[in-house]
């Protein structure tokens, strides 16, 4: 309830959050185009978002970007025959510290035992924008990353590695114009999504 308050403060780029992640009955569902892997039903991988706010109140990522990179995140695992669900929005006043230790993100972690935890920073360094820490089991994502960001520390969550080509959302480069997954690794997606938790 609070994270609808919360979200609600931010007018209409935060409806289109909600709608975009499912909150508030407004489920928005991506359909993969084609079926990516020929008699292969779609699967689900479901995240629980927490965006961290600092001392003022203000959210690592505004309600607009963060639909923007959810709604991305679903298109590119669409095309991997895998819908992307969003369980919750938490916004967690004056997080900011705890999420970035060992400490709290495994407090996130065992808030939510059914969907992959996902957390948002103000800032991580000055080269990180994402990363995925296997130990704890939560992803963590920089308000100032880009938007295939999300999409990329998913894809080491279900177990995809660094890649070289700039076309790739898994090459750490980023410079390519509409970075996507492979058809491989689309292939992967779908099987690790099968055997996760999530």
């Amino acid at each position: 309830m609070h994270a609808r308050r919360q979200a609600k403060r931010g007018g209409l780029g935060a409806a289109l959050v909600l709608a975009a992640v499912g909150i508030g009955g407004c489920a928005t569902r991506v359909e993969a185009p084609q079926a990516p892997i020929a008699g292969h039903e779609t699967r689900a991988v479901t995240i629980a978002v927490t965006v961290a706010t600092n001392a003022r109140g203000l959210p690592a990522v505004s309600p607009e970007v963060l639909g923007d990179w959810v709604g991305l995140a679903a298109v590119e695992f669409a095309h991997a025959g895998i819908e992307l669900k969003v369980a919750s929005v938490t916004y967690m006043r004056s997080s900011e510290a705890r999420l970035k230790t060992r400490r709290g993100r495994r407090a996130l972690a065992a808030r939510t035992d059914s969907a992959l935890p996902v957390a948002f920073v103000h800032g991580m360094g000055p080269r990180t924008r994402g990363v995925w820490t296997p130990r704890e089991g939560v992803v963590l994502v920089s308000g100032t990353a880009g938007a295939t960001t999300l999409s990329h520390e998913l894809g080491h969550a279900l177990g995809l590695d660094h890649q070289t080509d700039p076309s790739n959302i898994m090459c750490s480069c980023q410079r390519g114009a509409s970075p996507t997954f492979s058809a491989t690794q689309r292939r992967h997606l779908w099987a690790a999504v099968g055997a996760s938790r999530f």
